[in-house]
């Protein structure tokens, strides 16, 4: 198979494996690019390595799959059991199961009983897909809990990110992937800002410390951060 087969299937093991905290794939890339600690090593020689901790070895992005399927499997039907369960004791004590509580256990054992699937090249380097793929997800989180659901990158680390890693000469499909995901983030974060999706600096004030990172100043700050990581790719390959 060829390396691009290989990113593709990877990378959609590793969403469907963490399937609740990877609900999008700007959530799954953010991991991989801008969290620090993440379990991904850099290369530009070896590229993107990962631990898979269940199977004990190191994978590489790259690299023809070889996954224990039964682990992933075993996992989320422990899940839909819990969950069923859990569903089933909320049942007992309510004749009438609140419809917002129904709604959101049903979707969680459905979530854990989709079946694996190969996403396509778009879902992991279409900016524009990426980014609408994720609106839909806080669009539906604020539905579900009635409230402000505030998408933001996680905080950038010039030392530790590997966005900042990667340049423009390494390996070209680490390139695109890095300038997807933070065009992505720029059309999300345009978005936050157009509708008012942020707190503002008294909010952030009486709110606890992480408020920050949903504040219109953080945002911004994003944003240039962002602007930095593009046009560092891009102008290096004009």
């Amino acid at each position: 198979m060829s390396e691009l087969a290989n990113v593709l299937y990877n990378l959609s093991f590793q969403k469907y494996k963490y399937i609740t905290i990877h609900p999008t794939a700007l959530s799954q890339l953010d991991h991989i690019f801008s969290v620090i600690g993440n379990g991904f090593d850099y290369d530009p020689v070896q590229g993107l390595q990962y631990d898979e901790y269940d199977e004990r070895r190191y994978q590489n992005l790259f690299s023809k799959y070889d996954y224990n399927f039964n682990i992933v499997l075993d996992k989320h039907a422990r899940f839909v059991q819990e969950e069923e369960s859990s569903y089933q004791q909320w049942k007992d004590l309510f004749p009438e199961v609140p419809e917002r509580i129904k709604q959101r256990m049903e979707k969680m054992i459905a979530t854990y009983k989709q079946e694996f699937v190969v996403q396509d090249k778009s879902y992991y380097f279409n900016a524009e897909a990426i980014a609408a793929e994720q609106i839909a997800y806080v669009t539906d989180q604020m539905a579900d809990h009635s409230r402000n659901f505030i998408s933001t990158p996680y905080p950038f680390s010039r030392d530790y990110s590997i966005c900042f890693d990667v340049k423009a000469d390494h390996h070209p499909i680490i390139v695109e992937l890095v300038l997807a995901t933070y065009k992505a983030w720029k059309i999300v974060l345009d978005y936050n800002l157009q509708n008012g999706l942020y707190l503002s600096k008294e909010q952030v004030q009486v709110a606890n410390g992480t408020a920050y990172y949903d504040s219109e100043e953080y945002i911004r700050k994003c944003q240039a951060d962002i602007e930095t990581i593009i046009s560092g790719l891009e102008q290096q390959n004009d």
